[in-house]
């Protein structure tokens, strides 16, 4: 009663090993040093970096230069209610003496 067997033996540790070697070969080529053009595309990211971070200055520049004309112009209003209030109270003050008298 040994009939033989029509399918083939579990192949799943070899398919295992070749599954891994790929995937393996895969990282080495990916994560390699590059040589010649990668490193020519590399000099082009550093470029681009270097525009990028420039802009970046520029634009902080002008961002903090109309905060400042905000903050001028917000503390400008705040003085001009400040001396519209003193005057309203030295006319109250004096409407008040005078009703005193």
């Amino acid at each position: 009663m040994n009939a033989p067997m029509d399918r083939p033996r579990d192949s799943g540790f070899g398919l295992g090993v070749l599954i891994g070697a790929c995937a393996g070969a895969s990282l080495a080529l990916w994560l390699a040093p590059r040589m010649g053009a990668g490193n020519r595309e590399r000099v082009g990211t550093d470029r681009l970096r270097r525009r990028a971070s420039k802009r970046y200055r520029q634009a902080r520049l002008l961002v903090r230069e109309a905060v400042d004309e905000i903050t001028r112009k917000g503390q400008s209003a705040r003085d001009g209610v400040a001396a519209a209030v003193a005057h309203g109270a030295q006319a109250a003050e004096r409407v008040a003496t005078a009703a005193k008298a």
